[in-house]
């Protein structure tokens, strides 16, 4: 009777600690849910480094069907796989700007709906406010008015985007 009585001690214990470790999860997986909070991106070096490992192999593989290590049909196969996958890399390597800007409309947004519920003043969007001025001895823009990405004071085009960084 006692070891039955210890069993289901022990089933009441470990069922307890599943709960309270899976609940943050679950807890997170709703909060997911319930609002539209955009995925965070790939970090764009990790996007770079995977796209030329992506490279690289279609090399070698060129490289290993003319010695005759693989055969055409084999060749074909990871070839065109490969091909796919560097497309899906490119892809999210282009849209990766649009995304960052999405990020920060939707984050201002956040700060600004806290804001109004503290009933701190309301103020327009930091990217909608950057001023664009020229080199007559103004600041230059900090963010790129095409994507949103942060600009260094010497730079004439947007590293993200390409857009050219014009005053006024």
């Amino acid at each position: 009777m006692l070891e039955i009585l210890i069993i289901a001690f022990g089933i009441l214990v470990a069922a307890g600690l599943f709960i309270f470790i899976i609940q943050p999860i679950w807890e997170g997986s709703a909060l997911l849910a319930k609002e539209d909070i955009p995925l965070p991106v790939d970090d764009l070096d990790e996007l770079y480094a995977k796209r030329d490992a992506i490279y690289e192999a279609i090399k070698e593989l060129e490289l290993d069907y003319q010695v005759g290590k693989l055969s055409e049909e084999d060749y074909k196969r990871f070839s065109a796989d490969l091909k796919r996958q560097a497309a899906e890399i490119l892809k999210r390597i282009d849209e990766f700007p649009k995304q960052q800007a999405h990020i920060r409309r939707y984050l201002e947004a956040q700060i600004q709906t806290i804001r109004a519920a503290m009933g701190a003043p309301v103020t327009q969007p930091v990217l909608a406010r950057v001023p664009i001025t020229g080199r007559e001895g103004k600041t230059p823009p900090k963010f790129c008015t095409q994507c949103g990405a942060p600009l260094r004071p010497t730079d004439r085009f947007c590293s993200q985007c390409g857009a050219r960084v014009t005053p006024a």
